[in-house]
């Protein structure tokens, strides 16, 4: 299950887009029946001022805000590693990609278990 932080989930984990070298701060819950096991933030990785900033950072942002008409969605769609079509609001609920790389391949290893087989290929 995903969702947003602040979300009621019994026991989450936060997934950021700069953990995986995405410059997105995207900060989502993910929850499962298995333990997961999450990366840590890491937000000081982007410094570099490139992406449009607003009225409160003039100067640019270190990170792409994604669903703001100020970014080009070709850039933002780049930044969380999208390259098939889709819209700006369909882009600002997105996952990115990263998090379910990361998250299937938990799931495939709950599925192998220890012995790293699954049960069908154990029969």
């Amino acid at each position: 299950m995903e969702n947003v932080p602040g979300a009621p989930l019994l026991h989450p984990i936060q997934l950021c887009g700069t953990s995986f070298g995405v410059p997105v701060r995207r900060h989502r819950l993910f929850e499962s029946s298995f333990p997961l096991q999450a990366l840590p933030c890491a937000h000081e990785r982007f410094t570099e001022r490139k992406f449009p900033g607003s009225t409160n950072r003039p100067r640019g942002r270190t990170v792409c805000n994604v669903g703001e008409y100020r970014v080009p969605l070709k850039i933002q769609k780049e930044c969380m590693e999208i390259d098939w079509d889709i819209t700006l609001h369909e882009l600002s609920e997105a996952v990115p990609p990263a998090y379910t790389r990361l998250l299937g391949t938990q799931l495939m290893q709950q599925i192998k278990g220890p012995g790293g087989t699954s049960s069908n290929e154990q029969r």
